[in-house]
């Protein structure tokens, strides 16, 4: 929802997941992973908080405050952006929040929806906001081509190359995995049982 959040208009299909507007950080600790593919690393570090990120250790007491921090303060920055773009109150805006997920009919009757409809819809609005002509045709150019996996990378990728051998590309996920500071997480996992 950061994304749309300061937008001119919304719209969603009734059963668009709409959110969450929330936070979610920590971090990936390798270090028994490591041990059992048989690795071994060593670092060197020069500052109290220069390791707050390494998957070698899980957070030190100070560490796991300072995180803490950051993320209420990108979760403070998070809702007041919500707020701002869809002309509510920061106590509306926590209402509805706290890392909840809503259908697009809950999210237009909640105030985080204009909308409800199709793409159909969205290019009619979005010619309507431009002040193109409806009537007129436009060719609609996809920028990316939509990704069709359940899973973002690095994993797929990844554990697909692990397989063939090329661990390093596995720890390579890890790591960027390791570096990332706050994470926005939709709260639900999908699992596929065969």
């Amino acid at each position: 929802y950061y994304v749309s959040a300061l937008a001119n208009r919304i719209v969603a299909r009734p059963t668009t997941l709409t959110g969450s507007i929330g936070i979610w950080g920590g971090k990936f600790v390798a270090t028994d992973l490591y041990r059992r593919l048989g690795i071994g690393r060593e670092t060197v570090q020069r500052g109290a908080m220069a390791g707050l990120y390494s998957e070698m250790a899980p957070f030190s007491e100070e560490e796991r405050a300072r995180v803490r921090r950051d993320l209420g303060e990108s979760y403070a920055r998070f809702r007041a952006l919500v707020a701002e773009g869809r002309g509510m109150a920061e106590e509306q805006v926590e209402e509805i929040a706290r890392g909840r997920v809503w259908t697009g009919a809950q999210a237009r009757e909640i105030g985080l929806v204009d909308e409800l409809g199709d793409f159909e819809t969205a290019l009619a609005t979005a010619k309507e906001l431009a002040g193109l002509k409806p009537e007129r045709e436009y060719t609609v150019v996809q920028v990316h081509p939509p990704r069709h996996d359940l899973f973002p990378p690095p994993f797929p990728l990844a554990v697909g190359r692990a397989g063939d051998g090329g661990l390093g590309v596995l720890l390579d996920a890890l790591r960027s995995l390791a570096r990332e500071r706050v994470w926005a997480l939709a709260p639900w996992a999908i699992r596929i049982r065969g």
